[in-house]
């Protein structure tokens, strides 16, 4: 259950952010752009990109404990009955020396 209240209040504060924020460029650009804003498609395409940011965003947030059961489902298959190692970053290019 806890889960779930966490993804749903992430989703809601990632909607209520992300109006504010899309509010807060779309102002910027027709006061600092306002020739762009008279083209009809420029603030579509603001909206598109940032919603399409949000959704990687998001994908990466629910994907990666996603990637980690997978993960642990292909060790028990192959008979390995311990967890799997978990990194912290799945993208990190840190090297120990």
């Amino acid at each position: 259950m806890k889960v779930m209240l966490r993804i749903v209040v992430y989703l809601i504060l990632t909607f209520v952010l992300m109006f504010v924020f899309t509010s807060f460029v779309l102002a910027a650009v027709s006061i600092l752009l306002p020739e762009l804003m008279e083209k009809g498609a420029t603030p579509l395409v603001i909206l598109g990109s940032i919603y399409f940011i949000s959704l990687i965003i998001y994908g990466w947030y629910i994907g990666k404990p996603i990637y980690y059961m997978i993960q642990w489902i292909h060790h028990l298959a192959n008979g390995n009955y311990y967890p799997p190692v978990q990194h912290n970053n799945i993208y990190s290019k840190k090297h120990i020396n």
